[in-house]
C-alpha cells in the first residue's frame, strides 16, 4: 500500500499538467528529491531521469546523471545505463572538457554497440565528431565521421547514414571543399528519401546546399527546400517551419540579385520581410534580412543603401566575434566601394583582406600539419600495438602447436610402448602354449 501511495504521488508530480503549472520548477525538484529514498526499481529510475530533464543546463544535473548511472547499474538495467552514459557525454560537451567527452564518449559508444542501442550510438558519434571539429581538428573529425558512416552502413541504419553524411557535408564546407560538401549533402538527401521519415534533416540539407551553390543552382535548391517544407506540413500540420520559409526567400533574393534579376529579388525580399518574426530581432535572421537588402541595393546600384545594410551586418559579426563572417562581409563592402568609384578605400580593404587571409591560411596550414603529424603518430602507435598483438597471437599459436605436437608425440610413444608390451605378452602366451614345460 505504501509503495502504491509513493507511485501515485510521484506520478502526480511527473505527469499532471495542472500540478506542473501550479508549482514552481524548484518545488517540483525538491518534491522528487525528497521522495527518492523511498523509491524502488523503475520508478526510481524514472524519477532520476525526470530530475535530469528538469535541471538542464544547471551544474547539479551531473550529480543526478551519476545517480542515474549508479542506479541503472545496480538494477542491471542496460537500457538506462546506456542512456546515462550518453547524458554524461552531452553534459561535458558544452563545458569544453575534451578529455571527459572523449573518455565517456568511447565508453558510451562501446556500451551502445554491445547492446545494439544504435540511435544512442550514433548520437554519441556525432558529439565526438563535432568536438573534434570545434577544436579545429577537421581531418580527425572527418575521419571519425567516415568511421561512423561505415558503422551505420554495416548496421543498415539509413537515417543515421543520412545524418552522418550531412555532418560530413558541413565538415567539407568548413574545409573549403564545396564540391565534396555538395556530394555529401545530396547523398544524405537521397539516403533519407529511401526511408522517407519526414523531418528537419532534408530541410537543413537543402538550406546548406543553397548556401553553397551559385546562380540558377541556388534557385533550384531553394525551390527544393520550399517543396520539402510543404511535404513536412502535410504530415505534421502544426510544425513550426516559419524559419525555413524565410530561408527559402533569402536564397531566392540573394540568387536573383546576383543574377541581376532585380524584380524577382525584390519580391523575394518583400516575402522574407513579411515572414520575419519580431523575436528574431537581434538574431542571425535579422542579419540575413540585411544581407538580402544589401544584395538587392547592390544589384540596383544604390550603393549607399547597400553599405548601410552591410555595416549593420558587420556590427553583428564583430559583436559576436565571427571572424570568417567578418572577412566575407568586408569583401562585400570592398566590392561596393569599388563599384561606387571609391577605389582607394576598396584597395585598402582588399589589401587587409589578403593579409588576413594569408595569415589565416598559414595558421590553418600549420594546424593541419600538426594534426596530420598527430594522426601519423596515432596510426603508428596503433600499428605497433596491432603488430605486437599479432606477434603475441602468433607466439600463442606456435606454443599451442608445440604443445599439441608434444602431446601427440607422447601419445605416439605411449602407444608404441603399449603395443610392444601387448605383443610381448602375446608372444609369451604362445610360447607357454607350445612349451608348457
Amino acid at each position: 500500500m505504501k509503495k502504491f501511495i509513493i507511485i501515485t504521488i510521484l506520478t502526480t508530480i511527473l505527469i499532471s499538467p495542472a500540478k506542473t503549472q501550479q508549482r514552481s520548477n524548484v518545488a517540483q525538484i525538491d518534491s522528487i528529491v525528497a521522495l527518492l529514498p523511498q523509491l524502488r526499481d523503475s520508478v526510481k529510475l524514472d524519477a532520476l531521469n525526470r530530475l535530469i530533464v528538469m535541471t538542464y543546463g544547471e551544474p547539479i544535473r551531473k550529480r543526478y546523471v551519476n545517480m542515474y548511472l549508479d542506479e541503472a547499474r545496480r538494477q542491471k538495467d542496460t537500457y538506462r545505463e546506456g542512456h546515462a552514459l550518453a547524458y554524461l557525454v552531452e553534459i561535458y560537451f558544452p563545458q569544453f572538457d575534451n578529455d571527459s567527452v572523449f573518455f565517456f564518449g568511447e565508453e558510451a559508444i562501446r556500451f551502445a554497440r554491445q547492446y545494439k542501442q544504435y540511435t544512442r550510438l550514433f548520437t554519441v558519434h556525432e558529439i565526438i565528431i563535432m568536438r573534434y571539429a570545434g577544436q579545429g581538428q577537421m581531418l580527425t573529425a572527418l575521419r571519425k565521421a567516415e568511421e561512423a558512416y561505415a558503422e551505420a552502413k554495416e548496421t543498415q541504419e539509413e537515417m543515421q547514414m543520412a545524418q552522418i553524411l550531412a555532418i560530413m557535408g558541413r565538415l567539407y564546407h568548413e574545409m573549403g571543399q564545396d564540391q565534396e560538401a555538395i556530394r555529401c549533402y545530396e547523398e544524405s538527401i537521397e539516403t533519407a528519401m529511401q526511408v522517407r521519415r519526414l523531418g528537419l534533416l532534408n530541410l537543413e540539407n537543402y538550406n546548406h546546399l543553397a548556401s553553397i551553390a551559385k546562380g540558377s543552382e541556388r534557385l533550384r535548391y531553394a525551390d527544393s527546400l520550399h517543396v520539402e517544407v510543404e511535404l513536412l506540413l502535410q504530415t505534421y500540420p502544426s510544425a513550426d517551419v516559419q524559419n525555413f520559409y524565410f530561408l527559402t526567400e533569402y536564397h531566392r533574393a540573394a540568387a536573383n540579385a546576383n543574377m541581376k534579376r532585380t524584380e524577382q529579388a525584390f519580391k523575394a525580399v518583400q516575402k522574407a520581410e513579411a515572414l520575419f518574426e519580431t523575436h528574431w530581432q537581434g538574431t542571425f535572421y535579422a542579419v540575413l534580412l540585411d544581407q538580402m537588402y544589401a544584395a538587392y541595393f547592390y544589384a540596383v546600384e544604390n550603393y549607399e543603401k547597400a553599405l548601410e545594410h552591410l555595416n549593420r551586418t558587420m556590427q553583428f559579426y564583430v559583436d559576436n566575434q565571427l571572424e570568417s563572417n567578418i572577412l566575407a562581409t568586408k569583401l562585400d563592402q570592398a566590392n561596393v566601394h569599388y563599384a561606387r568609384g571609391a577605389y582607394k578605400t576598396a584597395a585598402d580593404m582588399y589589401n587587409q583582406i589578403i593579409q588576413t587571409k594569408d595569415s589565416v591560411n598559414i595558421e590553418r596550414f600549420y594546424a593541419q600539419m600538426n594534426e596530420l603529424h598527430s594522426i601519423f603518430e596515432l596510426d603508428k602507435a596503433q600499428l605497433e600495438t596491432e603488430r605486437q598483438r599479432a606477434e603475441t597471437q602468433r607466439q600463442k599459436l606456435v606454443n599451442r602447436g608445440l604443445a599439441g605436437a608434444c602431446a601427440a608425440l607422447i601419445f605416439i610413444v605411449a602407444l608404441v610402448v603399449w603395443s610392444r608390451r601387448r605383443i610381448a605378452e602375446k608372444n609369451r602366451g604362445l610360447y607357454r602354449q607350445i612349451n608348457p614345460f
